[in-house]
């Protein structure tokens, strides 16, 4: 019992930090704290299950109507990550697409069978999303550039734990329907109060944050046109068409495959990391494997569409209402981390789950526990496995930081020590010789 209620809060802990994680002990503030959380939270939750099946001797798994699409998913990222990446930290490390996707789907899965509450997902997600409202209404406000003792990023005016005005945008609007969602179905009136107070300053944000992406402002997004995102995506699928160019691969595609009418734009300058939306992202980098799977998804949806709206407006359609809102800002925006993270989540909120439990012993004897043994040892020796060289990457990056504060205070053998202890930690990543090679040669 003890176990099954860990396992939940790590969860619900997890879904909370994991799109608004930030700290400036990373090379980059923003993404590196959220895949470190994703991926800490779905280990950890994974282990738990497995010494729960190991212990109990049994296995209880949710199965559900978006199975089948979102393994072929993973699939599909897995294999582009291990077959066509040609550095495989950029694939699972930073930027980490593989590890986000193949994290992300495992999320789906454990929301669905540790029996977690429709109605407490939705408050997590939607509290997650006051949580960012709050930092960014300080920070557009001014109040945190008089806090002394915060980090100078966070001191900023357009200042957002997501990273970016764009995903915050993204990241509360779709929240919003949960939020209302939430404010009727409460009865309780202290919850209710506090649950319209969240809705009004998150409804708030989006509108702050909504004006100052308006095009002319200093925090308007900048784009890749969509012409040259689909010239990016259809010349990487000739020359692989099923898995694409590999995960955390596409700044090397968008570099070889950009037309020549891209140089005539007033963007020539910029390299981009990610197609003008989703879906062509994905088929540059996984391929048709991946763009089926997604197609799929989305067919999914539109079968329940009818269903899900049919009658008055309550929590259930409240989450339906969030899962497609996502799905359609997909297909117009890039992705980020936190609306990946969203958009698995409210795909387990929005499933019609089966539970099915598998007997793993035949009785009190120590014998019975073997076929527990075979399917759960490996899953909790390859977990610590992971951990040790998960472990050692974020170490790596985190003296990365170190010797970059190092150079910047002007302190060429701190920086120049700190650059050696990094590769010894992670030599396989380029940005890490790259830097070390500046500094000896300085």
């Amino acid at each position: 019992m003890y176990l099954a209620k860990l396992e939940k809060y790590i969860l619900y802990l997890t879904i909370f930090l994991a799109p608004v994680a930030f700290i400036d002990l990373f090379s980059n503030f923003f993404d590196i704290p959220k895949v470190l959380v994703l991926a800490l939270g779905v280990a950890l939750t994974l282990l738990i299950v497995a010494v729960r099946a190991l212990l109990g001797g049994k296995l209880t798994v949710g199965l559900s109507n978006f199975d089948f699409p979102l393994l072929l998913l993973l699939v599909a990222y897995l294999l582009s990550a291990f077959i066509r990446t040609p550095n495989k930290m950029d694939a699972f490390f930073f930027p980490g697409a593989a590890t986000i996707i193949a994290a992300g789907v495992l999320l789906y899965f454990l929301v669905n069978s540790v029996g977690t509450n429709k109605k407490a997902l939705g408050a997590t997600l939607f509290l997650s999303g006051t949580l960012v409202s709050v930092f960014y209404l300080l920070a557009a406000a001014g109040i945190l550039a008089k806090i002394s003792f915060l980090p100078q990023f966070v001191k900023d005016s357009s200042f957002s734990p997501l990273g970016g005005l764009l995903p915050q945008a993204l990241f509360v609007g779709i929240l919003l329907p949960i939020g209302i969602a939430l404010v009727l179905a409460e009865k309780e009136a202290v919850r209710k109060l506090f649950f319209s107070a969240s809705l009004a300053v998150t409804t708030l944000a989006l509108a702050v944050t909504i004006f100052n992406i308006l095009p002319g402002k200093p925090n308007s997004p900048a784009l890749p046109p969509y012409a040259t995102s689909w010239v990016v995506a259809i010349e990487s699928l000739k020359q692989s068409p099923l898995l694409g160019v590999g995960p955390g691969n596409y700044l090397t595609a968008f570099s070889r495959f950009k037309p020549l009418e891209y140089n005539a734009t007033p963007l020539w300058a910029v390299r981009f990391t990610t197609a003008t939306n989703f879906p062509l992202t994905l088929l540059t980098e996984a391929g048709l494997l991946a763009l089926a799977a997604l197609v799929l998804i989305y067919w999914k949806v539109l079968k329940g569409l009818r269903e899900k709206l049919s009658g008055g407006f309550d929590y259930e359609k409240g989450l339906f209402v969030s899962l497609a809102l996502s799905l359609v800002l997909l297909l117009i925006f890039p992705a980020s981390i936190p609306l990946l993270v969203l958009t698995f989540v409210l795909l387990a909120a929005n499933a019609r789950v089966n539970e099915v439990t598998i007997p793993l012993s035949a009785g009190g004897a120590v014998g019975s526990r073997l076929p527990a043994a075979i399917l759960t040892l490996p899953v909790i020796v390859g977990l610590g496995i992971l951990g040790y060289y998960g472990g050692r990457a974020f170490l790596a990056e985190y003296q990365f930081r170190r010797a970059i504060n190092f150079l910047v205070a002007n302190d060429g053998k701190g920086s120049y020590d700190t650059l050696i202890a990094t590769i010894g930690l992670n030599p396989y990543v380029d940005r890490y010789h790259a830097s070390y090679a500046q500094v000896n040669l300085a």
